[in-house]
């Protein structure tokens, strides 16, 4: 297939940085804004190397010739992230099993949580490349407070990844002292994703910046 035939809506998939990329965005590459973070898209292309996927942006040119709008890619993205279940939740040992022994990651699930006493969860993906985007999945997050039973915060490990703890006994400010201090010493600037904590609630379904009293505008929505 020849690249053009590649640049359809159905390939456009979401990424999720900090809001300070937007300093150095091309002007035409569309995005959505949430709290302190910021969606782009991306259209995924096949590479002639094993694994090999290229990205090209998503400009206001393309959803002009698509006929679409900037919240209808944000809706699409979205869904094409569901219908391909790009979105993957580990434990920690899992993830950590497969790095120092190349054990195969287990999704979580009920009967794993039931062995664990507080349990570190990771949203990432398959390859651990740009998963932090799997924050915008709230059917996922929605499965992990119906199994825990709790609100639970999300830490922004990096790009590829976040965190999910339980609310139940964890300082907030010590968390946010700890994802700060992890992102300036151990996480590139490139792949920072944010200094702040973020909270979902299962009530709402809906993710905000840990500590805030009242859900601003620009809160992550609810995939519906």
């Amino acid at each position: 297939m020849r690249i053009e035939d590649y640049i359809i809506p159905e390939n456009v998939i979401p990424i999720i940085r900090n809001k300070q990329v937007l300093e150095d965005l091309p002007k035409d590459n569309i995005f959505i804004s949430k709290e302190d973070l910021v969606i782009l898209f991306r259209i995924e292309i096949p590479m002639q190397i094993e694994t090999g996927v290229g990205l090209i942006q998503v400009t206001d040119k393309i959803i002009d010739l698509w006929g679409m709008n900037t919240q209808e890619i944000y809706e699409k993205a979205l869904k094409n992230m569901q219908e391909r279940d790009i979105v993957k939740i580990y434990t920690m040992d899992s993830v950590l099993n497969h790095m120092l022994s190349g054990t195969q990651e287990e999704e979580v699930s009920k009967e794993i949580l039931e062995q664990m006493e507080r349990p570190l969860l990771v949203i990432t993906n398959e390859k651990h490349t740009n998963g932090a985007v799997g924050i915008l999945d709230t059917d996922k997050l929605q499965k992990v407070y119906e199994m825990i039973q709790e609100d639970f915060y999300i830490l922004p490990s990096s790009i590829h990844e976040c965190l999910l703890i339980s609310k139940e006994k964890m300082d907030l400010q010590e968390l946010r002292e700890m994802v700060a201090d992890i992102n300036e010493k151990e996480v590139i600037p490139e792949e920072r994703l944010s200094d702040n904590v973020y909270e979902y609630s299962g009530a709402t379904k809906e993710i905000t910046i840990a500590g805030n009293n009242t859900r601003e505008k620009g809160a992550v929505e609810h995939i519906r």
